[in-house]
């Protein structure tokens, strides 16, 4: 009786335990869902900012969105930092610091509407992103402690049947004056037993369906060490053998007991595959696939930003008309080498040589002064500018080709792996095809044209990875149903033979 006294109270408190814990992890599963809210409108934000930085958006009335995106994420560093007190927890302190930083780089990007806005919008977004990161990594260790407390769980029922078992084996040779307080004994600890097994049914169902979209693998063998639970009537048998162990003590009884016994090692088992797994999902190829998509989106925006930025840079350092900047064109061009150039041309008209697109005088037929091109590229035409606002020098360019090319590169991996998976790639063969004309030295001639080929990719990327993220969430939704309600021939006999001998008692 001190052992039952002793089971109640520490059931007591770890159901405190558990319901304190729940109330902290709904907490960090509603911010991880505000986050994912923050970071999607931030995302059209940073690209409203961009349009405004290239002039192609009004800037009026501009920065109220990001000041309202500001004020929420703040309010959820707040809680964040709360919650990061309550469970004392450094690594939630820190990511509510990171919080508090995208809030005041949006508050910054809300107050410039030119590059330096656009690149702290970009800032913001990158550092929700990082919060989600760590939030996700707090979501992953609750659901290796969750598996981990379910398998105490299930392990200490195991004893509990076991010294079970020898007590009903042994009920039938007690005393008289002994068998009624055994019985009361062991009728209390099965009640307890089975309402055990009922919570720890709903815990395990709970934790799969909570982690069905980031762990797959973890999630399904949770489902199937629930199922188990309905499938085996575990609860239903511990019920039933209340009446056997009253009624029909010995062999019967016996046999039922270690039945019960072998289902609950059964669940242990499984949910110990279920620990196992925690992790293996993170390997998932699909979603390897739409991380990969993200991460070239991300690579590709900052290329994008980067490149204009100094190139609008590179505008400002340019000489202004007359005779300095003739000198600095003159200069540029010597250093081409390419056969058959005129260098030193009065004006700073860029010469002809091998390259049948070379044009004289520049952008708009205007010779020299600031509207010509910045230099000349060997062998692959002049360098080149957007009218009015780009310079880029010959270095940069081949730096940017090379970083395209590179890009490329790793979208033709992405590819190969979705393949793999028989996944439909048609449209990512178009953005590669385009990504290619990016690594073309010869297409730097026209800014336009580039600033075109690079709104087209990263459209068309953005498009491509959410149809891949739809498909992967599909796959998730999935049903988790329940074990048929089919009653195992071997229980129903017992059952059958149980209900026959209440009817004799009779």
């Amino acid at each position: 009786m001190f052992e039952l006294e002793l089971d109640k109270m520490r059931n007591q408190y770890e159901t405190l335990q558990r319901g304190q814990q729940q109330a902290a992890d709904e907490t960090i599963d509603e911010l991880m869902e505000r986050l994912r809210e923050l970071a999607r409108r931030q995302e059209r934000e940073a690209e409203r900012q961009r349009r405004r930085a290239r002039g192609q958006q009004s800037t009026q009335g501009g920065g109220g969105g990001q000041r309202a995106l500001a004020e929420e994420a703040e309010e959820a560093a707040r809680r964040l930092e709360r919650l990061a007190r309550e469970q004392n927890s450094p690594q939630m302190m820190d990511a509510a610091r990171r919080l508090q930083e995208a809030a005041d780089a949006m508050r910054r990007a809300a107050a410039n509407d030119d590059n330096l806005g656009f690149s702290e919008a970009g800032t913001a977004l990158d550092r929700l992103r990082e919060v989600q990161e760590r939030l996700g990594s707090e979501q992953r260790g609750r659901l290796e402690r969750d598996i981990q407390e379910q398998l105490q769980r299930a392990n200490r029922l195991a004893d509990q049947q076991r010294e079970m078992q020898g007590e009903v084996a042994e009920f039938p040779g007690l005393p008289d004056e002994d068998r009624a307080p055994a019985l009361r004994s062991m009728l209390e600890q099965k009640t307890a037993m089975e309402e055990e097994v009922a919570d720890l049914e709903r815990s395990i169902d709970s934790t799969s369906a909570e982690f069905r979209r980031d762990e797959r693998d973890a999630s399904r063998e949770l489902q199937e060490a629930a199922a188990s639970i309905r499938d085996n009537k575990l609860k239903e048998k511990i019920r039933y053998s209340r009446g056997l162990v009253r009624s029909r003590p010995g062999e019967t009884a016996n046999a039922f007991e270690s039945e019960i016994g072998g289902d609950i090692e059964e669940l242990a088992e499984m949910l110990e595959e279920a620990a196992a797994a925690v992790g293996r999902s993170e390997g998932d190829r699909m979603a390897q696939a739409a991380e990969q998509t993200r991460d070239l989106i991300r690579s590709l925006e900052s290329l994008d930003h980067r490149m204009w930025q100094e190139g609008q840079e590179g505008q400002e350092a340019q000489p202004g008309e007359g005779q300095e900047g003739q000198q600095g064109q003159q200069a540029q061009q010597g250093q081409s080498g390419q056969e058959g150039g005129q260098q030193g041309q009065q004006g700073g008209q860029p010469g002809q040589g091998d390259n049948p697109s070379a044009q004289p005088g520049g952008v708009d037929g205007q010779p020299g002064g600031g509207n010509s091109y910045g230099g000349v590229l060997g062998g692959y035409g002049w360098g080149d500018r957007r009218p009015g606002t780009t310079v880029w020098e010959p270095g940069d360019i081949r730096q940017w080709s090379r970083e395209y090319t590179q890009r490329a590169g790793e979208m033709e991996g992405l590819r190969r792996l979705l393949n793999e998976e028989q996944f439909e790639v048609g449209d990512l063969d178009a953005i590669i095809q385009q990504m290619r004309e990016l690594d073309d030295l010869r297409r730097y001639q026209d800014p336009e044209a580039i600033a075109k080929l690079q709104a087209f990719v990263l459209e068309e990327l953005k498009r491509f990875e959410y149809r891949l993220r739809r498909e992967i969430t599909e796959e998730n939704e999935e049903l988790f149903l329940a074990g048929n309600e089919e009653m195992p021939d071997s229980f129903r006999d017992l059952v059958e033979e149980y209900f026959r001998s209440l009817s004799e008692d009779d």
